[in-house]
């Protein structure tokens, strides 16, 4: 199958991403690092978007460059994807802290960063199912639920909707009773990881989003 430029041009991305390994030690530092996740990120956009559009006549890339509105709304919704993100994992959660990057270059990867996390997370989504799609031929699209499971997903939405602002009260009061965690993301902090909130959040969440399909 011949596949379109996008694709090629998405392989050649993914391999220069991955001449980083051949640097010297002493040579590399935040920048270089920045710039070849970069390369890596685009590259799988690149590819995923070629296989969507090969298979699907259709492209992501393309309906998000398509008008101003489109790839407005779209960092609209990718910065406020990234805020619930950092908020829950990074800043309550404390998974992970940023303690090379100044306020200026943070805000500056957070905006094109989460950009290009979600567009590779969707593209990447996109170009598995048409694989899938082009290998099993014939798709049976079930129309008839069985009797129990309208109001069984309806039960678990209004339980999440119950437990997911209980589990976020348990995580603020955890979070104040150890002192609180100031939003530093120039240097070192002592932090508590609270992988059992972050991980009720997270299956809750995903049981509300299951009950919409």
């Amino acid at each position: 199958m011949k596949m379109n430029r996008n694709f090629y041009k998405g392989i050649i991305f993914f391999l220069l991403s991955y001449l980083q390994l051949l640097l010297p030690f002493n040579f590399v530092n935040g920048k270089i690092l920045a710039f070849f996740w970069f390369l890596f990120m685009f590259g799988i956009i690149l590819i995923s978007d070629g296989i969507t559009e090969k298979i699907y006549k259709k492209s992501l890339l393309r309906e998000i460059r398509k008008s101003k509105k489109n790839t407005i709304l779209f960092f609209i919704i990718s910065i406020a994807g990234g805020i619930i993100l950092e908020g829950v994992a990074q800043w309550l959660g404390k998974l992970w802290v940023y303690p090379y990057f100044n306020a200026y270059t943070y805000s500056i990867f957070f905006i094109f960063g989460f950009g290009l996390y979600w567009l590779m997370i969707a593209e990447s989504y996109l170009a598995t199912k048409a694989i899938l799609d082009y290998i099993r031929r014939g798709k049976q699209i079930v129309r008839n639920y069985y009797w129990f499971e309208p109001p069984f997903y309806k039960l678990l939405g209004l339980i999440g909707a119950i437990l997911v602002p209980l589990s976020a009260f348990f995580m603020l009061h955890d979070y104040t009773s150890n002192g609180g965690y100031i939003f530093d993301i120039s240097s070192h902090t002592n932090y508590k990881v609270n992988f059992i909130y972050i991980f009720h959040s997270i299956s809750l969440l995903n049981r509300v989003v299951a009950m919409t399909y």
